[in-house]
């Protein structure tokens, strides 16, 4: 799995608040259609079991009355004052009789004015547990409040503030648990900030809303932008799981992946991959052979099962797939580093230097690029070779290292690290990248300067290329 499992995870969120609400000026229900079919809910609310009967007492009769004060009061502080009493008269006819739906019902509307969403939510579905058909009475108000939180989420996740967004969208999952956007969002949020607990408790949970009896009675355009919207959680949980170290349990999730869509070659890449972290080298080899015979696999395929090949120690195999990425991409720097990588690691040296040219072409600053030719042509005999490319290193000013392409959905990011040998520190460099179509036809340019630390020390650096082609590859030239 590359380094760009969740990149832009981010960009989905507010275009998805967008798509499940608009502007959220009507409202919205579990309908789909922005206003709540109430004929509709009072024909099944029939049908449905009255449960407890509500008692009066001298405690939810204060309740009721605190709660009217709060809703007449102008000044917020009163307001409060009286909801704060509502419920704790609410929570002593609880204690008085936990059977009375009412007093939890009271307890509920108290939280909720309070905006403390998550008590209400509990003390909602306790009173429709004795009482079942409050659900019907209480719809409503509750996805009223679902919504209304929803809205206070919207301009955070459009300004990328995810974890103040988060507050709003969990306030509105606790208090009203007919409709599943906010627990798709927060599903999304949480594995963008690799909060992977917290990430895989949304996805199963929309999971079980999704299969759930609540989608009975959903429309059926409703229900299937839901699951549109879910669609691709299976696979973000198999991340998560990964991202999170918990190996056994991707594994398992990986393995149902490549079972529900054997053509998808990605999914057995990642599921390779894991094999490896698991030390189930034999497995994996398994599936690296299968992916290696496979027709139409591009560089970025060929070049992760050939890194899943050296990283079992079978650098034949590696070298074979990572000279296949670079025949299909030939500016693929990412695979011909490697393919020269497993060339040296096969002791097939008088192969690397050819190989090692084509890497240097595309990333001149690279010092282990020329210290791998001066091997290869000393061990080859070429002491011409091997001085001049000596040579070469001792001259570079500084060095461009650990460089890498990750990509992702409309463009790829290069991440990389510039080491500083002789110049004074604060000096700027010029770095002119240049990205390739698969053909080897440029797609266009990123111009990225770095100011050097000190000698001896490496500033890291990441830039981004956005293109709608398909990107085979990428290289550099030191600009003026």
């Amino acid at each position: 799995m590359g380094d760009s499992s969740f990149r832009k995870v981010h960009i989905g969120l507010f275009a998805l608040l967008v798509g499940l609400f608009g502007c959220a000026s009507g409202g919205g229900s579990s309908s789909g259609g922005g206003v709540l079919d109430v004929d509709a809910l009072v024909a099944e609310a029939r049908d449905v079991e009255q449960g407890e009967r509500p008692r009066d007492t001298p405690n939810t009769d204060e309740a009721g009355d605190q709660l009217d004060g709060g809703n007449d009061a102008t000044d917020p502080a009163e307001a409060r004052m009286h909801y704060e009493m509502a419920l704790t008269s609410a929570q002593a006819a609880i204690t008085e009789d936990p059977r009375n739906p009412l007093a939890y019902r009271l307890a509920a509307l108290a939280s909720l004015f309070l905006e403390d969403f998550q008590r209400a939510g509990e003390y909602f579905g306790q009173a429709e547990e004795l009482r079942p058909v409050y659900q019907f009475e209480d719809v409503a108000l509750r996805e009223g409040a679902y919504i209304e939180q929803y809205q206070l989420a919207s301009p955070l996740l459009g300004e990328g503030a995810y974890e103040e967004a988060a507050v709003y969208l969990e306030n509105a999952d606790a208090v009203y648990d007919g409709r599943p956007e906010a627990k798709i969002t927060l599903a999304q949020i949480y594995a963008s900030l690799r909060q992977h607990d917290r990430a895989i408790q949304k996805i199963d949970e929309t999971a079980e809303f999704l299969a759930s009896d609540i989608m009975e009675d959903i429309d059926e355009e409703t229900a299937a932008n839901w699951r549109a919207q879910a669609e691709g959680f299976p696979l973000m949980k198999a991340q998560v799981l990964a991202d999170a170290g918990r190996f056994e349990a991707a594994a398992v999730a990986y393995r149902e992946l490549v079972a529900a869509n054997p053509d998808d070659i990605s999914h057995r890449q990642d599921l390779g991959a894991i094999l490896m972290q698991m030390g189930e080298t034999e497995e994996a080899l398994e599936v690296y052979t299968d992916l290696m015979n496979r027709p139409g696999l591009d560089s970025d395929g060929l070049t992760r099962i050939g890194l899943g090949f050296y990283g079992a120690d079978q650098f034949d195999q590696a070298a074979m797939a990572l000279e296949r990425a670079a025949e299909v991409s030939p500016m693929d720097r990412d695979a011909i580093e490697w393919w020269t990588r497993s060339l040296m690691a096969d002791s097939l040296w008088s192969e690397v230097p050819a190989v090692a040219e084509r890497w240097i072409e595309l990333d001149p600053q690279g010092q282990q690029a020329l210290a791998i030719l001066a091997q290869a042509a000393n061990v080859n005999g070429n002491t011409q070779l091997a001085a001049q490319t000596i040579q070469r290193v001792q001259e570079l000013e500084f060095n461009v290292n650990n460089l890498q392409m990750s990509r992702g959905a409309g463009g790829v990011d290069v991440s990389g690290a510039v080491s500083n040998k002789t110049l004074p520190a604060g000096t700027q460099r010029t770095l002119v990248f240049t990205f390739y179509a698969p053909s080897g036809a440029e797609l266009g340019t990123v111009i990225h300067t770095v100011a050097l630390g000190a000698q001896e020390m490496s500033e890291v650096f990441q830039l981004q290329f956005d293109s709608e082609e398909p990107i085979g590859g990428y290289g550099y030239r030191v600009g003026n």
